[in-house]
């Protein structure tokens, strides 16, 4: 049905193989996905990014924020 709400979420470490506790980058995704069209073919789907970096470059911020929202066809 159209009124639908597909939730998706993950949280990724990666770590530093010299210093894996404290040098690490940690990405977070949040997303959702909603079909607009009866037949569920076209969605839309919203999504947010996170990524901490503990030891970031000189002068650089610790986290990255991106916010995205597609429009999706799904080709099944």
């Amino acid at each position: 049905a159209a009124s639908d709400v597909y939730k998706r979420q993950d949280l990724t470490y990666y770590p530093s193989f010299s210093s894996p506790g404290q040098n690490y980058l940690l990405v977070t995704n949040f997303g959702a996905e909603m079909p607009i069209t009866n037949d569920e073919a076209w969605k839309l789907r919203a999504t947010l990014r996170s990524q901490y970096n503990s030891q970031p470059a000189p002068e650089a911020e610790t986290t990255d924020t991106n916010y995205r929202l597609n429009l999706v066809y799904d080709w099944e």
